[in-house]
């Protein structure tokens, strides 16, 4: 039996140093008000547990449509408050049973986010994707690198054998030149990077 529950939980986006517009958010079907305690504001909006119960989050982050529509919502939400003041965003979704417990965690980090916003302001928090072309790049590869035109070579001399294993150990040694590119290349990108930020960090990927 499906049982449908109406209690209201409050949903985080971000915590903030001031007190944001809160009109421009109108337009994107959302609702959001802020949560007062000792200095910082915590950006929430109400949301139902039929949406966001334990249970029924579960459900709902393995349904990519609406994952896609609430991450979406999510990173605008921030980018708009971003506009007129420092913010510092929370993972989606984090969700909270009452507005006291919101308080509690405003309280207990207090100093903590007091401090980071400190730290960010006049900053902006950029995160950089690098994408690979790997068709083009295994051609790249395989034109120009040295060693794997003398083995084309080698292939092309030796009886049907040992080209059989040529053949293996061009492939091989294929991936591993690709790899050791790869790094090269990430690793120059990001010093470059470097030199420009405040801070860097590189991220694990995530999965598609």
């Amino acid at each position: 039996m499906d049982v449908r529950v109406n209690k209201t939980l409050i949903y985080l986006y971000c915590a903030t140093k001031t007190k944001p517009p809160l009109s421009n958010f109108d337009a994107m079907g959302v609702k959001i008000y802020p949560i007062y305690s000792q200095g910082i504001y915590a950006i929430a909006s109400p949301v139902s547990a039929n949406e966001f119960s334990k249970d029924n989050l579960e459900k709902n982050l393995a349904n990519m449509k609406w994952l896609e529509e609430k991450a979406l919502l999510h990173e605008k939400v921030i980018e708009e408050l971003m506009k007129d003041t420092i913010t510092i965003p929370f993972k989606f979704p984090t969700i909270f049973q009452s507005e006291e417990n919101v308080e509690k965690l405003l309280k207990a980090h207090n100093a903590e986010f007091k401090n980071m916003m400190t730290e960010l302001e006049g900053k902006e928090e950029w995160g950089c994707k690098i994408y690979c072309d790997i068709d083009n790049f295994d051609r790249h590869v395989r034109e120009g690198d040295e060693s794997i035109k003398k083995i084309d070579e080698e292939v092309i001399s030796s009886n049907k054998g040992k080209a059989y294993f040529l053949k293996k150990k061009k492939e091989e040694l294929i991936e591993d030149v690709m790899n050791k590119k790869i790094s090269e290349y990430t690793k120059d990108s990001f010093d470059r990077l470097s030199k420009a930020s405040v801070k860097t960090k590189i991220n694990k990927l995530l999965p598609k």
